[in-house]
């Protein structure tokens, strides 16, 4: 068996968003399983569309789906169904929806980043009413 000192981890940049708080037009681009204090989490990443740029920022729910539940309000925003009993994350990759956004400190004391904290449906298109041009 492999120790540690034989694994290869892949290595990303940090860098971390810093958006005014408030809500934003975002696309899901993938959900990561993370492990936090409270257990084993679902990262949820999203691209957010800033007046100036695309960045990517995260917010976290449980694994635990019920109808009560922050993961499934997120899931159902993004347009997902309960299919056969089951949620379908792939279902709901690259869908659009709002996101909340506030500023969190890290764990240092000093870093600030932007942080997921709800997710909405985008707004239902107004249909256009028929003009009453033709009076009598």
């Amino acid at each position: 068996m492999a120790g540690v000192e034989d694994m290869e981890f892949e290595y990303r940049e940090t860098s971390y968003a810093d958006l005014e708080e408030g809500m934003y037009r975002a696309r899901l681009v993938r959900v990561e399983p993370c492990t936090t204090q409270f257990g084993n989490q679902l990262r949820w990443i999203f691209e957010v569309y800033d007046e100036e740029e695309v960045v990517e920022v995260s917010g976290i729910t449980s694994t635990k789906f019920s109808s009560r539940s922050k993961g499934f309000a997120w899931y159902s925003a993004l347009g997902g169904k309960v299919t056969d009993g089951k949620i379908r994350i792939k279902d709901v990759i690259g869908n659009e929806a709002l996101v909340e956004i506030k500023q969190r400190v890290g764990r240092d004391g000093t870093t600030k980043f932007s942080n997921i904290v709800d997710v909405k449906p985008l707004p239902k298109k107004k249909k256009k009413k028929k003009s009453d041009e033709e009076e009598e």
